[in-house]
């Protein structure tokens, strides 16, 4: 039987997270976490075999073999610390740590005590994006993302799903990211408009985010020798090669967190408590908290910032 812990709860917990966890076919107990008594309830009702933890302490009396982070709680600094140091894996829905020199200790910590971390950054597990990557001769990438009426400061926006859809652009990319640049449209405290781009050695990419486009729908796009093939809200692939243009629909009965890429994820997170190996491995972490980091700290409030990611910024052997 695995012990896994789970700190706070939320919504994307509640629609997302909390049906996988339940449908997993391994032996878990779960131990739960958070500071209110209404949401420690919910877990009592989505899982089976919890043990719920009204204090940080309690948690940490119990030896667990991972643990996953649904929001940050008040002592998270403290349990993250702690866990980290008993070697304990972590899954973290929210960042790890907008701080980068605390990132970097927490990533060589988490290295020295042969635990690892793995950001939900869960878009890389499907099978969709997968099969992006996999497109040979791939030389340019566009990812965007657009939402209806959206109001989210810089923070907010870059470290959510910008964050996610940086990731899965590296990811697709499948390359080191060499330079790039980006520019920002506020309206006061409100980020409304993202757009950046990337470039390697043989691709470039643009991944953009606007909040007010007046639609809700996401794509991916990859375009190579071979054709253009392009991932639409995530429902159906259109590959065009030639005159040619074919269109793959998604099964309508496929579950939003195995299209998404979640449950694989999850499932790697839990493989990964054997075997203690990063299914995400630390330098591709880095490189994204390292993106967002500096477009969230501009101090310009639009513009152009060309920056080249520091090979190395942090000491440690991976």
């Amino acid at each position: 039987m695995k012990r896994i812990g789970i700190i706070g709860y939320n919504d994307v917990m509640h629609q997302l997270y909390l049906p996988v966890l339940s449908r997993l076919e391994e032996d878990i107990k779960w131990y739960v976490h958070e500071d209110s008594p209404i949401l420690l309830n919910q877990f009592l009702m989505g899982l089976t075999q919890v043990i719920p933890c009204e204090t940080p302490e309690e948690l940490l009396q119990f030896k667990l073999d991972g643990v996953i982070v649904a929001r940050q709680t008040q002592y998270y600094k403290l349990l993250k610390k702690t866990l980290i140091q008993r070697s304990v894996p972590i899954f973290t829905i929210p960042p790890l740590e907008r701080d980068m020199i605390q990132l970097g200790q927490d990533l060589q910590d988490c290295l020295a005590y042969g635990g690892f971390i793995l950001p939900s950054y869960v878009s890389r597990f499907s099978e969709a994006i997968c099969s992006l990557r996999d497109v040979a001769n791939k030389n340019h990438i566009r990812l965007s993302q657009f939402f209806v009426d959206s109001k989210r400061t810089t923070e907010e926006l870059i470290w959510t799903d910008f964050a996610q859809l940086l990731h899965t652009t590296a990811f697709i990319l499948n390359e080191p990211i060499k330079k790039g640049s980006f520019r920002l449209a506020k309206n006061g405290i409100y980020l409304e408009r993202i757009i950046v781009y990337l470039e390697t050695e043989n691709q470039s990419a643009i991944v953009t985010v606007n909040e007010q486009a007046g639609t809700q729908y996401q794509i991916a796009e990859v375009e190579g020798i071979s054709g253009v093939y392009t991932l639409s809200n995530w429902q159906s692939m259109t590959i065009r090669q030639g005159s040619e243009c074919v269109v793959i629909e998604k099964d309508p009965w496929e579950t939003m967190p195995h299209r998404y890429g979640i449950e694989t994820a999850v499932q790697a997170f839990i493989e990964g408590l054997d075997t203690k190996e990063w299914p995400i491995p630390a330098r591709e972490i880095l490189e994204t908290y390292q993106i967002c980091h500096r477009i969230a700290s501009a101090i310009s409030n639009e513009g152009f910032l060309t920056f080249q990611l520091d090979d190395g910024s942090v000491s440690a052997p991976w």
